[in-house]
């Protein structure tokens, strides 16, 4: 295997044990460097590279992206991300209380993190106390725990201090939770959206043979955008998980990292009969976000936002 030669900023490292296995991150990180040369994002161009080291063993595996769809060479918007490439290929050679690193490199101002859904994945098989290296090709590179990418910011909400338009937004939630086509009650899950016009939008989950579903989240956010009205200022769900999953995370990160309103935003998450309800803000939701700036196209999302808002008015 090649692995490319590189000088490594690490910019937090901060204990002994991080002194200790630098050789383990600095083969991690050249392999995902050297992978990422393999990419093929033939739609949005971003190249990712992911390696994973078993500590144990000395196993490493390799991933790149790959967009695909619409014919050879060309894409739409699905892709296989570097990050499940690579875990696939080591997954079952593992055994339980075996320790990886996981390194993630790309081509981006700062250090590159898994998305939300391969936040998902990478906690589908790996404790939360794994260590991840998020990286840049110019060798920047932040020592992260996945529990750390996906952690527990919501807090009790104070309902007496509700507006009307909130309380509508977590009646209109409640309501959809029970509107969907899904393959089992398990999966039910609920979404509503509250715009600056205040108005209420709410989404509904389907399923599909292939498990490719449309989240009720996904729905709800379609739902507004499709009619112009899409300066939501907060949003609601009920999740069919214990705690709101990376991919639903990573939803809310983009709408809201696009709007301007990471700090501001409102995230509600609720059960079925709304006796509890927390909330949190999309920065705590997902802290080192991987958004439109990640891979260089917020310019051009923002340009859409302008034009939408000029014909609607």
């Amino acid at each position: 295997m090649s692995v490319l030669k590189h000088t490594w900023n690490f910019r937090n490292v901060s204990t002994p044990h991080h002194k200790a296995a630098m050789p383990f991150y600095k083969r991690a990180l050249g392999a995902a460097l050297s992978e990422m040369q393999n990419a093929q994002p033939f739609h949005s161009g971003f190249k990712v590279g992911c390696a994973v080291l078993d500590t144990f063993t000395g196993r490493l595996a390799l991933g790149s992206n790959s967009e695909y769809g619409a014919g050879y060479g060309r894409a739409t918007s699905r892709a296989l991300h570097a990050e499940m490439s690579a875990v696939d290929k080591i997954r079952r050679y593992l055994n339980d209380g075996d320790k990886v690193i996981v390194a993630v490199i790309g081509d981006a101002p700062g250090p590159v993190t898994p998305c939300g859904d391969c936040r998902d994945y990478l906690h589908t098989f790996f404790p939360m106390d794994t260590e991840i290296l998020a990286a840049n090709v110019r060798g920047d590179v932040d020592i992260l725990t996945l529990s750390a990418l996906l952690p527990d910011s919501f807090r009790a909400a104070r309902q007496n201090l509700f507006s009307d338009s909130e309380q509508l937004l977590m009646r209109a939630v409640s309501y959809s939770f029970n509107r969907g086509l899904v393959l089992e009650p398990g999966l039910r899950e609920g979404a509503a959206i509250l715009t600056a016009k205040e108005k209420v939008y709410f989404g509904a989950r389907v399923d599909t043979a292939s498990y490719h579903p449309t989240s009720a989240l996904a729905s709800a956010i379609s739902a507004a955008v499709a009619t112009g009205d899409f300066d939501i200022t907060a949003i609601a769900v009920i999740p069919n998980t214990p705690i709101l999953s990376g991919l639903e995370r990573q939803r809310i990160f983009d709408i809201f990292d696009v709007l301007h309103r990471l700090d501001t935003g409102t995230i509600f998450m609720a059960d079925p009969a709304l006796r509890v309800i927390l909330q949190t803000t999309s920065r705590l939701l997902l802290p080192y976000g991987f958004g439109m700036a990640t891979i260089g196209k917020d310019g051009e999302i923002q340009a859409l936002i302008e034009n939408l808002r000029a014909m609607i008015k």
